[in-house]
């Protein structure tokens, strides 16, 4: 399969996201079939899966795919991008804690639930108006320089906050709607 570069994060240009293990797209498959899917994707070539700290809360519990994802792409972890999501709580940001702090939380659970030490591409699930998208930046970068995370990603954002965060820490990836009925991000 062919290659894609978000940055300097290689991955298959195709990627599997796993949210539908968990909810979203009608009746979820078994486990082991879910583990199985994802372990076949590899084996034809496929080296980019996707998830979030959120799927599977609905039906199951916060980190249901992710551990899914851990489980099934645990043997050749090294060989994949894992991308997974985080999003802040209201609860966290009323408490007063420092960004850093909420954010390293929420990476250290996803990667105990993706049996890793380090998460190639880190996204903020939806922007918070709470919480300026240039401080999100700042945490994403030290991150970086820490070694915890190869690359930072936006998930549903406009050109005008991908620049202001890119400005601060340079973007690997933007995970817009984008699809044949939604095409608002074409003019940004």
């Amino acid at each position: 399969m062919e290659t894609r570069f978000l940055r300097a994060i290689e991955g298959s240009e195709i990627g599997m996201g796993c949210m539908g293990f968990s909810h979203g797209y009608g009746q979820i498959p078994e486990r082991e079939y879910s583990i199985g899917a994802i372990r076949d994707a590899y084996e034809y070539g496929c080296t980019f899966f996707d998830t979030a700290e959120v799927y599977g809360d609905v039906l199951y519990y916060p980190g249901h795919n992710e551990e899914i994802v851990g489980e099934a792409a645990e043997a050749f972890r090294k060989n994949v991008v894992l991308a997974t999501k985080f999003h802040f709580r209201a609860e966290e940001l009323q408490a007063g804690e420092e960004k850093y702090r909420i954010v390293r939380r929420h990476l250290e659970a996803s990667m105990k639930k993706l049996r890793t030490d380090y998460i190639d591409l880190y996204y903020l699930h939806r922007v918070n108006d709470n919480v300026p998208v240039e401080e999100v930046a700042e945490v994403m970068g030290k991150l970086i320089k820490e070694g915890l995370i190869r690359g930072w990603g936006l998930s549903q954002v406009s050109g005008e906050t991908l620049e202001r965060a890119d400005r601060v820490a340079p973007v690997s990836a933007v995970q817009n709607l984008y699809n044949i009925l939604e095409r608002d991000c074409e003019t940004d």
